[in-house]
């Protein structure tokens, strides 16, 4: 028999209405900028002010491929 998730993230095991909540807090929390038709730069953020991550996206044929990933100095 398969278990579900019951984590804090908007797990299987909390109701519609929190995991909805918790997608749009992430969301709130990504940046994306378009640098082409193929390539795309996001941004995640630990909290309004504090930058987690960059990376760029390339689209490759159909699929979209993570090829650079920056990590903050101050972290």
């Amino acid at each position: 028999m398969m278990q579900r998730s019951t984590g804090k993230g908007g797990g299987a095991g909390q109701p519609p209405s929190s995991r909805l909540e918790a997608a749009r807090t992430l969301l709130r929390r990504i940046g994306m900028e378009w640098l082409g038709p193929s390539a795309v730069r996001v941004r995640v953020f630990a909290d309004e002010a504090r930058l987690i991550t960059i990376g760029r996206l390339e689209r490759q044929g159909l699929h979209w491929r993570l090829v650079d990933l920056e990590l903050p100095q101050s972290m």
